[in-house]
């Protein structure tokens, strides 16, 4: 026995295609307005040499050759013996927009008496 039901698209649209009376019915055509300012771009930057490793690294690594005598610490490793590369993020200057400083100014002139 067959199936008497069949399958068909819905005759109601989805509010993204801008179709029918719930859509927004500008009066005059205008530009996109940006309310979000663009995001800062970050990129993490590793380095590892003399200077991001610090003076312990370089004292240490002096005094390999001997074998040091020390006490018994309570972790059994010491912290300084740890180093690895220097992550960090990498920001570029932070472009003002417009935006801002038309915010600023009508906030500043809010305020004036």
């Amino acid at each position: 026995m067959g199936s008497s039901t069949s399958w068909k698209p819905c005759a109601i649209k989805s509010p993204q295609e801008a179709v029918g009376s719930g859509a927004p019915k500008p009066r005059k055509l205008r530009a996109l307005s940006s309310r979000i300012a663009e995001p800062t771009p970050k990129v993490a930057a590793t380095s590892a040499g003399e200077s991001e490793l610090g003076k312990t690294c370089t004292s240490k690594v002096r005094s390999r050759e001997l074998p040091s005598a020390r006490l018994a610490s309570t972790y059994g490793i010491s912290r300084t013996r740890i180093a690895s590369a220097r992550t960090s993020l990498e920001v570029s200057a932070q472009r003002v927009s417009a935006m801002t400083a038309i915010v600023l100014i009508s906030v500043v002139r809010s305020r004036m008496p």
